[in-house]
């Protein structure tokens, strides 16, 4: 039980937030209240009296309107020489693959028409075995890039 001396004390059980609806129930400092909308300001209250004020962030998301970023995906992974690129590419935007190996030379580079789902084969048969690293650019900026191991 808090007496009128302790601190507002918040856990699980006695959590009831509420959003302050109008001015009579917005009784936090004058300063908070001009630096922060009270629309958006949070009561919570105990027993005696003692209110704690908080901020809230809130985040709407329509249903069906989902972002689509483009991505890339190689199997199999491990590959012996034959390896399937899988490309999501939304948008209008000059797409490219790069493929290069663990000290940074580029090995290939295909330009790849902007439908919104291709593949595309990659033969590495003539490559010696390794690691190697697959990218997709976007406009000429690296947006994905992900680790390939060429098994022979």
């Amino acid at each position: 039980m808090l007496d009128n001396n302790s601190p507002l004390s918040l856990s699980a059980q006695n959590s009831r937030p509420a959003f302050v609806a109008n001015d009579a129930e917005h009784t936090c400092s004058k300063i908070y209240a001009s630096a922060v909308s009270q629309v958006f300001h949070v009561k919570e209250s105990s027993s005696t009296g003692k209110s704690m004020y908080t901020t809230v962030s809130m985040a709407a998301f329509a249903p069906g309107n989902e972002i689509k970023s483009p991505s890339i995906n190689a199997y199999p992974n491990p590959s012996r020489g034959i390896t399937k690129l899988s490309l999501k590419l939304p948008g209008n935007d000059n797409y490219k693959i790069r493929v290069s190996n663990t000290i940074g030379r580029v090995v290939y580079t295909q330009e790849v028409s902007n439908y919104e789902s291709t593949a595309v084969d990659l033969d590495m048969r003539s490559l010696p075995s390794g690691i190697y690293f697959y990218s997709l650019l976007v406009n000429d900026k690296t947006v994905e890039t992900k680790r390939l191991v060429l098994q022979k």
